[in-house]
């Protein structure tokens, strides 16, 4: 899943807990995937509505349920109807936001930590103290208050994106109507 640089329209893989955390090896190491840094996030309501959510929405394997905003939010016919959508976008995308920032304290703090790991010898104290740490943040943030936020956020990056995606269709068509 890719989320769009608000600043420099690059995109940059998310983080996430499940991925930031790492997998143990056989020899009890633990094993990052890779580094992984979160985007920025923007600022200002038509500004987060232009650039705040990557049209592109995250694949799901295990998912094979329909989204109940695919049926209710439809190609947009009328500029009222533009209007409502883009107003249920800009209201949902402050909580998109929040919980953007929360999850993103999490894999900013497992980054830290896989940094720290990385600087320090195999096997040194130093090392095997941020090992624990690592699995202490992991059991802190696996509860489901974390889990439910994911999924959450989840839901509202591809609502907002499905949106996102209607209203600039409609706009394209209106200019192509010019």
């Amino acid at each position: 899943m890719r989320v769009l640089d608000y600043d420099n329209g690059e995109s940059h893989p998310v983080m996430t807990v499940s991925t930031t955390s790492g997998t143990t090896d056989v020899n009890g190491t633990i094993v990052f995937p890779g580094n992984r840094r979160p985007s920025p996030d923007s600022q200002g309501s038509q500004e987060n509505y232009h650039h705040g959510c990557n049209t592109a929405a995250p694949t799901s394997t295990t998912s094979a349920v329909i989204p109940d905003y695919l049926n209710k939010y439809t190609a947009i016919m009328t500029a009222e109807q533009r209007m409502t959508y883009k107003a249920k976008f800009n209201a949902e995308y402050e909580e998109y936001r929040k919980l953007h920032a929360s999850l993103d304290k999490v894999s900013k703090k497992f980054a830290q930590l896989e940094d720290k790991l990385r600087e320090s010898e195999k096997g040194s104290p130093e090392y095997l103290k941020t090992q624990k740490e690592i699995l202490k943040e992991y059991q802190v943030n696996k509860n489901d208050s974390y889990v439910e936020k994911k999924k959450r956020w989840q839901y509202l990056h591809s609502k907002l994106a499905h949106i996102k995606s209607l209203v600039l269709d409609y706009d394209s068509q209106q200019i192509l109507h010019l």
